[in-house]
């Protein structure tokens, strides 16, 4: 499966929130070796962190990279560089980061924010193919 898939798979049929879809979706297709328990630190992030601040999805996909960049510590890799272009760039195609301002344009009944979802995944994507 591709991360497209397993990210519908993960919001559709495994009922994760917005953070832990794209965390899992990210740990699955990229193999970061992330445990169920190591998953859960991602959790709090859903719906904007309950209170419709940062994107859930752009949380989950923030993580990912970090794991992904940081070898000991964050101030020790250019993790902080390829993050803010990963939010600039989803700024850009969205329209914003922030929970609040995406849900009222892409959260509809059938498939909740699976389209926020999906942009946070494919963002990902290309920063990581970018970034090999």
């Amino acid at each position: 499966m591709n991360i497209e898939e397993l990210t519908a798979q993960y919001y559709l049929e495994k009922d994760c929130n917005c953070a832990e879809t794209v965390l899992h979706a990210a740990n699955d297709a990229y193999q970061l070796g992330l445990d169920d328990n190591a998953m859960k630190v991602i959790g709090g992030f859903g719906g904007g962190c309950g209170c419709g601040h940062l994107c859930g999805a752009v949380a989950g996909a923030i993580g990912a990279i970090g794991k992904m960049r940081i070898a000991q510590q964050a101030h020790g890799s250019d993790v902080g560089k390829v993050c803010a272009e990963y939010m600039q760039k989803y700024r850009e195609k969205m329209g914003s980061t922030l929970c609040s301002e995406l849900k009222p344009k892409y959260n509809v009944d059938e498939t909740r924010c699976l389209p926020v979802c999906l942009a946070a995944v494919r963002l990902l994507d290309e920063i990581v193919s970018k970034q090999k």
